[in-house]
């Protein structure tokens, strides 16, 4: 067939309601990421669809035209509605689909078992295992074992019984590998008419900084704190080089983008790539970029923070997660109430801004530790200048400990044995009704107390 022509779709349409609604200037980096190393591997043919922002009946149109020979789509579990529209309409338009991301990782055996318009599943990073894919079209053969971080529908067949009440899948039984993420190139946020300029222009929040052009980028890759509610696939963390980092800043900084969004799981995790990172802002010259990052509070000792503000940290996102320091520990963040007054308190001294999050709803919630966890997030707000406060409903997802402690529940792990559509109220008030002293509907009484 020649060089395929190549779709890497977001099917992750934030939901109505959501506070993320409006934050679509985030980028879809893992598409991009592919996108580039496709292109450096000689498939140029490569188009980035983003159903934040294009389409969805346009888009399901062109699938079904058949404008695409592969489609890769990316997608979550609170939108497996739309997973079920776009690979239809690929599969009516003659294209190959492979399903990758996050979510997809997670539960490779239920999208294969369950929708036979799904082809393949990539597991962990696609950029590999697609460049190979490609590769494989373009010599003529649809023959797609041994790639790497690919199960595809033949291999998953031969090796399990479809439908089987014991599904046998092990991600471990294909061969599945973790990349250094130093030897991807530089992500082109413009591959191939990609409107980058969509995203850096759709920054809404005039009550913060109305001048802010925002983009995303990643530096590193993985996170090892293990929390129970927490569903990240990657447990190694993986890093790009300072040089890597500050090129990109570069870029960036030339698109006019003043504010980057650190997307990694913990990026203070490793303080030698902080001091790295200041050294080589302090050597080649700072940019005028301000940051944001996710941080573990754990990590923010007095050297960290200074680190932090030396390259222009203007603002952490740290999940607290509750006001219990026992329905804390029980959900993998073992610190105490003190440690993180004193350790905001840094925060606070450097004028670095916080953004706390919070999981109500972990195992072991009652209405008296969600009083203390509202209680709380007034007394962090005393402490450090906060911006935004998030209050999240637990639900466990499919790859998470929490997930895994629903299914020793027999009759929960019989309801949710098979496939992927899970309704996600159902799911959060069987969790709730197991672990929590009340129903998911009450989570907000303890605020109005």
């Amino acid at each position: 067939m020649g060089r395929p022509r190549i779709a890497l779709l977001q099917a992750q349409v934030t939901p109505e309601g959501s506070g993320l609604r409006n934050e679509k200037w985030y980028l879809p980096l893992g598409l991009l990421s592919i996108a580039r190393f496709l292109q450096q591997g000689g498939h140029n043919d490569v188009e980035i669809l983003d159903m934040d922002h294009d389409h969805i009946d346009s888009t399901l149109t062109r699938l079904t035209a058949g404008e695409w020979d592969v489609v890769g789509v990316n997608f979550n579990v609170f939108n497996t509605g739309l997973l079920d529209e776009v690979v239809k309409a690929a599969k009516e338009g003659g294209s190959l689909t492979v399903i990758g991301g996050q979510a997809a990782t997670a539960i490779p055996d239920r999208l294969l078992s369950s929708n036979d318009d799904i082809d393949a599943v990539v597991l962990y990073d696609g950029e590999e295992p697609m460049l190979q894919l490609a590769n494989r079209l373009a010599q003529g053969t649809t023959d797609l074992s041994r790639i790497p971080n690919l199960v595809w529908r033949n291999e998953w067949e031969s090796k399990n019984q479809r439908n089987s009440q014991d599904p046998k899948f092990l991600a471990s039984d294909y061969n599945v590998r973790t990349p250094d993420i130093s030897s991807y190139p530089m992500i082109d946020r413009r591959i191939n008419g990609f409107d980058l300029d969509r995203y850096k222009n759709y920054w809404y929040r005039t009550d913060i900084d109305p001048d802010r052009v925002p983009t995303s980028m990643y530096i590193q890759k993985g996170c090892g704190n293990g929390c129970t509610f927490c569903a990240r696939i990657d447990k190694q963390i993986r890093q790009r080089t300072p040089k890597q980092v500050y090129e990109e800043l570069q870029v960036l900084h030339n698109e006019g983008v003043n504010y980057v969004y650190i997307v990694d799981d913990a990026f203070t995790a490793d303080k030698e790539l902080l001091r790295e990172i200041k050294n080589i802002f302090d050597y080649k010259g700072h940019l005028p970029i301000k940051f944001w990052c996710f941080a573990d509070v754990r990590d923010l000792d007095e050297e960290c923070v200074e680190l932090l503000s030396a390259i222009h940290m203007e603002k952490v996102l740290i999940g607290i997660e509750s006001g219990s320091e026992e329905v804390r520990k029980k959900s993998g963040k073992r610190f105490s109430n003190e440690f993180l007054f004193r350790r905001l308190e840094y925060l606070a001294k450097a004028k670095i801004k916080l953004e706390d999050s919070y999981v109500l709803g972990l195992a072991g919630e009652t209405e008296e530790t969600l009083l203390e966890t509202f209680k709380l997030s007034q007394k962090v707000a005393s402490i450090c200048q906060t911006e935004d406060t998030a209050f999240n409903i637990m639900t466990p997802l499919p790859g998470s400990p929490d997930w895994n402690r629903l299914m020793s529940i027999p009759q929960l792990r019989q309801k949710y044995a098979y496939g992927y559509h899970f309704d996600i109220d159902e799911v959060r008030n069987d969790f709730f009704e197991a672990y929590c002293s009340f129903p998911a509907e009450d989570v907000w009484l303890a605020k109005l107390a």
